[in-house]
């Protein structure tokens, strides 16, 4: 997973996403390419029985010179 963006690799030493809980196969992907959660946003997503949370996930970076 390539995951530059264009980035300042000097200063940038984790990146953050949010993603629905329900869905499985996304969760599956980031945890397979190094992402771990570290909070929950409560309420985060609309859904069709209301509201529906976000787990948010996080992946430190290695910085190559």
């Amino acid at each position: 997973m390539n995951c530059s963006f264009g980035l300042d690799r000097r200063s940038v030493r984790e990146i953050f996403l949010e993603v629905r809980p329900s869905n499985e196969m996304a969760l599956a992907l980031y945890r397979k390419k190094g992402f771990y959660q570290v909070a929950n946003r409560p309420a985060y997503y609309q859904s069709h029985e209301g509201r529906e949370d976000a787990a948010v996930l996080a992946k430190k970076l290695v910085i190559e010179d």
